[in-house]
């Protein structure tokens, strides 16, 4: 059960870190067209 938690914890992590990357490049992509 330990385990299956660990994993499920990585997954979403690893989830959230590509949302945060898109975010990122999305804002970066906006802040370069606005100059």
């Amino acid at each position: 059960m330990k385990e299956y938690k660990k994993l499920i914890r990585n997954l979403r992590e690893q989830n959230y870190a590509k949302i945060n990357l898109q975010g990122n490049q999305n804002t970066l992509k906006k802040r370069a067209k606005s100059k």
